[in-house]
């Protein structure tokens, strides 16, 4: 049984980040479309509808994730878990070819974020925490004002480790020098 606290925090840090990823690919789609051609996953005629299917299913999945109301967001944390695997796939697929210098389409298109295996792992544990949270029942219980503290915290906690680590990642391993 899943704590209704876990699955409002899950929902709001997956929403949240879906929502940013769509924003931002929506706002430059001509530059995700490059992105998205440089994985070499589909054929150039393919590449403008892939990319505008790309966002619009993120944009999708974040809006029914973050629907306060009914179960919308059993619907959008599943698409979440498939974007993100379908995500985790292209860039392995990409590392396992040795083309590890593709832009990853992520948010700073064309700032020098490489794919690399830590972003396999990311994606990964992303797509299980999302299926998890889309299918795991959700234990009855009242949402207290501590709660909504809680999550807002929780959330503000899960941002700064979400950078933290992406930062980490996108640094490039300098060799030992001596």
């Amino acid at each position: 049984m899943l704590d209704p606290f876990l699955l409002l925090l899950a929902r709001a840090a997956l929403g949240g980040l879906m929502l940013a990823a769509a924003l931002h690919k929506i706002g430059d789609p001509v530059r995700f479309a490059g992105a998205v051609d440089g994985y070499r996953l589909v054929p150039a005629p393919l590449v403008r509808p892939t990319a505008w299917t790309i966002m619009l299913a993120e944009l999708a999945a974040a809006l029914a994730v973050l629907w306060p109301f009914g179960i919308a967001w059993r619907t959008g944390l599943g698409g979440v878990a498939m974007l993100m695997s379908l995500y985790t796939a292209a860039i392995a697929i990409n590392l396992l070819r040795g083309r590890g210098n593709v832009d990853c389409g992520c948010m700073g298109f064309g700032a020098g974020k490489r794919i690399r295996w830590a972003m396999v792992w990311r994606g990964g544990g992303l797509a299980a925490v999302s299926a998890l949270a889309a299918l795991a029942p959700v234990a009855a219980r009242r949402l207290l004002w501590i709660d909504w503290f809680g999550v807002g915290a929780g959330l503000l906690c899960l941002v700064l480790l979400y950078l933290a680590f992406d930062a980490i990642i996108a640094t490039p391993l300098r060799e030992n020098t001596r």
